[in-house]
């Protein structure tokens, strides 16, 4: 698998990019900045998006992304999450109000976007990928993602506090090559990242414990860009050292799994 980052913030402004994670060209792990990121021809290439949860910063895109799609495709992009996720998506955002219900342009039979409902726990095939949402620890109902190819696994936290479920996966994860880690907020923060169900440096390096390999390597992603800087230095000193194997992704970021 190829990881392509398009955005890794927990924010947007000027040099950053809200959460959006494409595999391989065809797969994409929530849909932040997908836009912004690609050309058309890329976007035209991108068949299945899994959705996390419902905030923002990681379904933002699907309003302009089916509407670049529109005309381009003979089928639909497929986009996958809970029944809870989707009715959130088809209430609030491809509502006619807000913005037009692509899962039904330009007709129900053919739309540009296709909604899908998963299970949580419940292994799904899309082509040689398995996929597995995991339930995490956040404000709405949020899903992680265990993605294995080709005996090859890659988890996605999505955003989340303190969890326990999302790392009895890892450690049963076949080959697993890395862990996309939600850090959201510097330690003179914690009772906004507890408030807000992120993770802090402190809180990731807690969380880390439960990590039965200690050499798996930890991608960091959801910094917020107000405090970037010092969330950066606090990382490298503390959930860095020692550890060449992990990072903070920022977009463009291309990585080999």
């Amino acid at each position: 698998m190829e990881l392509h980052v398009l955005g890794a913030a927990g924010g947007e402004m000027s040099g950053f990019k809200p959460s959006s994670f494409l595999l391989d060209q065809h797969l994409l792990l929530d849909a932040g900045s997908v836009c912004s990121a690609l050309s058309l021809d890329e976007l035209s290439t991108i068949d299945h998006i899994l959705i996390s949860h419902s905030h923002l910063d990681h379904v933002k895109d699907l309003g302009l992304l089916s509407d670049l799609l529109t005309g381009r495709r003979d089928r639909p992009v497929y986009v996958y999450s809970t029944a809870t996720v989707l009715d959130a998506l088809q209430t609030h955002y491809f509502n006619n109000s807000i913005w037009p219900d692509f899962t039904k342009i330009p007709n129900q039979e053919s739309p540009v976007m296709k909604l899908v409902e998963i299970q949580p726990q419940q292994p799904f095939q899309l082509g040689d990928y398995t996929i597995t949402a995991i339930p995490v620890n956040h404000t709405v109902e949020t899903h992680g993602f265990l993605v294995t190819k080709d005996g090859r696994s890659l988890l996605y936290s999505a955003d989340t506090g303190p969890t326990d479920l999302l790392w009895a996966y890892a450690n049963q994860a076949p080959n697993l090559q890395g862990i996309i880690l939600d850090v959201a907020f510097p330690n003179r923060m914690q009772f906004l990242a507890d408030l807000a169900k992120h993770l802090s440096p402190q809180g990731a390096q807690e969380e880390l414990k439960k990590l039965t390999n200690p050499r798996t390597p930890i991608f960091f992603f959801h910094l917020k860009p107000g405090f970037y800087d010092e969330l950066k230095q606090e990382i490298g000193a503390t959930l860095l050292a020692q550890h060449p194997e992990r990072r903070i992704l920022r977009s463009g970021d291309r990585i080999s799994l």
